[in-house]
C-alpha cells in the first residue's frame, strides 16, 4: 500500500510505509465509513480482496483505490514475492453482511465499522480485525 502525503511545499509524495506502519496508520488515522455501503479508508474508497493461498490460509489485501484502480501492494520482502492465486472474492461496496468460502475458512465482511472476521470449519472464531473510530482492534 503507498500512502501518499501533502508536504509543507504543497507538494505531492508516495510514502512506502512497511505493514506495522500502514496498520498503524490505519488504526490511529483512519475509520471504515459505510455512506452507501462504500468501503473507504481515510474518506477514500478502497478495495478488499480476499486470496485463498491454502486450505487454512486467506491473504486479505485492503488497497485504497487511485482513479478506480487499487494501488499495488510494495514488494517489501515481508512477504515472498510469488504469482498469487485468483482472488476468491474482491469488494468495494459491503452493503450487507458478506460471508465468502476459502478453503477451509470462512471470512466474513461487514460495513459499519469495517468488520473481517475469518472462521474456522464449525463457525469456531478464528481472527476478527475491526476498524472502528479510527481504531484497529484484534482479538
Amino acid at each position: 500500500m503507498i500512502f501518499r502525503e501533502i508536504g509543507r511545499d504543497r507538494t505531492e509524495r508516495a510514502v512506502n510505509p512497511s505493514r506495522r506502519d500502514m496498520l498503524l496508520a490505519i488504526a490511529t488515522a483512519t475509520q471504515a465509513m459505510a455512506q452507501d455501503g462504500i468501503v473507504q479508508i481515510s474518506g477514500h474508497p478502497a478495495e478488499i480482496t480476499l486470496t485463498p493461498l491454502s486450505r487454512l490460509t486467506v491473504r486479505i489485501s485492503v488497497q485504497p483505490l487511485d482513479s478506480g484502480i487499487p494501488v499495488p501492494i510494495p514488494a517489501t520482502g515481508a512477504l515472498v514475492e510469488k504469482g498469487w492465486p485468483q482472488p476468491a472474492a474482491r469488494f468495494r461496496t459491503l452493503a450487507a453482511t458478506r460471508s465468502i468460502k476459502c478453503g477451509d475458512l470462512t471470512v466474513k465482511l461487514a460495513n459499519s465499522p469495517l468488520t473481517i472476521s475469518v472462521e474456522g470449519q464449525n463457525s469456531r472464531p478464528i481472527q476478527e480485525l475491526r476498524f472502528d473510530s479510527g481504531r484497529l482492534t484484534f482479538s
